[in-house]
Parts: C-alpha cells; sequence; structure tokens
C-alpha cells in the first residue's frame, strides 16, 4: 500500500495544503523522495489504448499531489444505456491505486506516472454538500473507492476521516468507502453519525492471494469488517468480481457462510455481485503481468458494452445460485447485480427494473426502512433516472 510509494510530486498550487504538509512530513520519515513538479508536460492516458508494464509498475510507485478540478461528483464509470446501475456517485479525490488486481481495469487507464492525489478536502466535500442539496428529498450514496481504494493511502492522505465526518450531517447523503484492505482503525472512534458505510470488495481466500497482490488477506478484511460493526459503522459487501473458470458457485457459497459468521446481517447495507469483464485488449496484459493469475483462462467473450465477460447463462447460474444462499444467510439485505443488462437482473434475481432510478429507489427504501437513512419515505418522483 502506501509503504510502496517511493517518489511524492507536489504540483506549485498544491504545495501550502495540509494534505502536502502531511504527506511531507510522511515522506520524509519514510525516506521518500520529495520534489515540487517542474511544469514539464507529463504523459496524459491514452483513452481506450492499452499502456505499457513499466508505466503501469512505476505509477504504482508515485504520489502527484494536485489541486481538484471539475464537479466534485460524478457518475458511475459502469453507467451506460445498455446495464442497469445503481446510481451510485463517486468522488474522484484519488485516482490510481497502490494495489494490483490481475483483472483490474484500472490497467487500462493508469498510465499517467502517478497516483493522483487531490488535496483540497475541504473544497471536494463543499462541493459534495453543495450538490446533494440540490435535490434534498433524494437518498443519494457516495463512494470513494472507484478509481482508488478508499481506504489504501488512508490514513496518510487523511481524507477519509474527513470525509467521514462531513457526511455525519448531510441528512441526505450517505457515504460509502470500498477497500480491499483492513486500513479502519483510525476511523472507529469518529463521529460519523451512522451515515458512513465501509464496504469490502471479497473473493475466496486462494483468489485473493493469487490474484489480488498487496491487499489484505480475506481473513485480515473480515477481522477489520467485525471492528467496523463494533464500532457502529453499517458494512457493505461485494462479492464482485467472482473470479471463477467456470463458473462454479461452491467456493463462494463457502465465503458467504465465513461472512455469515463474521458479521452480524443487521448491520450490513446491502451485497452486490458482478463477474470479471475487461476490454479485449487487457487480455493479453493480463496474461503478461500475471503469469499465475486463472482471471483470462475462463471462456470470456464480449457482451452488449464491449467488455469480456463470461458467457451469460453461465453467468446467470451463477449469480442465481449465489443469491439463493445470499438471501438465505441475509434475508433482509438488499442484493444488487452490477454491470449487468435487464435481462440478466430478470434471469438472475427474478427482479426487473425499467431503468437505474428504479433501481436506486428500491436500493433508497431498504437502507430507509432498515436505518432511516433517507431524509423521507422514498417515491419515485426524487429518483429519476
Amino acid at each position: 500500500m502506501i509503504g510502496q510509494i517511493r517518489r511524492l510530486v507536489m504540483e506549485p498550487d498544491a504545495v501550502d495544503s495540509d494534505t502536502a504538509r502531511r504527506l511531507t512530513r510522511w515522506a520524509e520519515g519514510a525516506g521518500v523522495e520529495v520534489t515540487v513538479d517542474d511544469g514539464r508536460p507529463r504523459s496524459a492516458p491514452q483513452g481506450g489504448r492499452v499502456p505499457d508494464v513499466v508505466g503501469i509498475d512505476r505509477s504504482k510507485r508515485s504520489l502527484r499531489l494536485t489541486r481538484h478540478v471539475g464537479a466534485p461528483l460524478r457518475p458511475c464509470t459502469g453507467r451506460t444505456d445498455s446495464l442497469l446501475c445503481c446510481n451510485l456517485r463517486v468522488v474522484t479525490q484519488v485516482v490510481g491505486c497502490p494495489l494490483d488486481c490481475s483483472y483490474c481495469i484500472l490497467q487500462q487507464y493508469q498510465n499517467s506516472g502517478e497516483i493522483v492525489v487531490r488535496v483540497d478536502p475541504r473544497e471536494i466535500l463543499d462541493g459534495v454538500a453543495a450538490e446533494l442539496a440540490r435535490e434534498p428529498r433524494r437518498l443519494l450514496r457516495v463512494c470513494t473507492g472507484q478509481v482508488a481504494d478508499s481506504l489504501a493511502l488512508e490514513p496518510e492522505v487523511g481524507f477519509a476521516a474527513a470525509a467521514v465526518e462531513r457526511f455525519a450531517s448531510l441528512q441526505n447523503g450517505v457515504l460509502e468507502l470500498k477497500t480491499k484492505t483492513d486500513r479502519v482503525d483510525h476511523l472507529l472512534q469518529l463521529a460519523h453519525g451512522g451515515r458512513t458505510i465501509i464496504s469490502w470488495s471479497l473473493n475466496p481466500a486462494d483468489v485473493v492471494d493469487r490474484e489480488e497482490h498487496g491487499s489484505a488477506p480475506l481473513s485480515a478484511r473480515l477481522a477489520a469488517a467485525r471492528r467496523a460493526v463494533d464500532a457502529g459503522f453499517m458494512v457493505a459487501f461485494h462479492l464482485d468480481p467472482m473470479v471463477t473458470e467456470d463458473g462454479e458457485p461452491a467456493p463462494h457459497l463457502e465465503l458467504l457462510e465465513l461472512l455469515a459468521g463474521a458479521v452480524s446481517p443487521a448491520r450490513v447495507a446491502y451485497l452486490s455481485l458482478g463477474t470479471v469483464r475487461f476490454h479485449p485488449a487487457m487480455r493479453r496484459m493480463i496474461a503478461g503481468r500475471f503469469a499465475r493469475s486463472r482471471s483470462v483462462l475462463a471462456e470470456l467473450l464480449p457482451d452488449v458494452d464491449g467488455k469480456l465477460r463470461l458467457l451469460s447463462p453461465v453467468r446467470v447460474s451463477l449469480y442465481r445460485q449465489v443469491a439463493a444462499r445470499a438471501r438465505a444467510l441475509f434475508p433482509d439485505v438488499f442484493l444488487y447485480l452490477c454491470m449487468e443488462p435487464p435481462r440478466v437482473w430478470r434471469q438472475a434475481l427474478d427482479l426487473s427494473c425499467a431503468d437505474r432510478g428504479a433501481v436506486e429507489l428500491l436500493l433508497a427504501r431498504s437502507l430507509h426502512a432498515r436505518f432511516g437513512l433517507a431524509p423521507c419515505d422514498p417515491r419515485p418522483a426524487a429518483y429519476p433516472e
């Protein structure tokens, strides 16, 4: 995680910030090189082109501190007209990840040479609060962990704690910190107001060891989830992507049993399911970077969004079996699919939703009924697509 960072680069307008001062102190204590940007042009992400292996490896060892530019909240990167989405909103305070999961789609984009950290948390969170205020009757889920791991660079970066404390006072928002680490202890004493969900992406232990390099072991993630629950946090879990060569559900069914034994279902906000998907050009990169990876060995074909996935009947069968066990173990927990078309939702979950607004409404109703999180009783008019 942050221990592998060997270089800290600050853009001039980011130097005089609390984040820069905190990370500079950390870097000096850790023997990490600290430089101020000299203004020379940097390479930029190349859209759909796959960067070279050296560029990816280098990008995971360097932090670039910059000021935030643009909207504070963005829609989920998986949001397309062909797929049903839960309408998650995303804060891109960090772009890039020091973890190195074999299947991660960030490999296709993380070629700027550094992990980018925006140093102005107060301004970002002010912007988020202003966005939420525009829709006061709508419960908005906000996640920091889509183009980064929410906790891999914490507490050194310091954004997660600031976000937890700010969301405690936002009556129509809920913060999700999504991670594959166990770095929760710096959050446990914070006044979170019941408005932060700490979530984990999970796979069976052998998949974690083989595919999710630099992440915390499964046992450590489950132990961290227990600590979070004991501190009064809600938790959530994403069995996504389920790495499987043949759609065999047994390892994931066993994982659900472990999960049910680790945390009380009453504190689980939601569960999601998904399978491996990536652009065709990534198959060769994964095979080249990760000789032991089995994430590319399954029969994967392009689906409606052009990404490679398991065949639809295989996915449906896998989802149905895992969903049945999840519903038995977590009967009151909202269960949804990530980045799947409506027909797969119908076939796998027996759930028909007209659009992403309908999915968001169902999730808001579940969170409000169980935890009282919505500002008012969720109704369709407040949740347009």
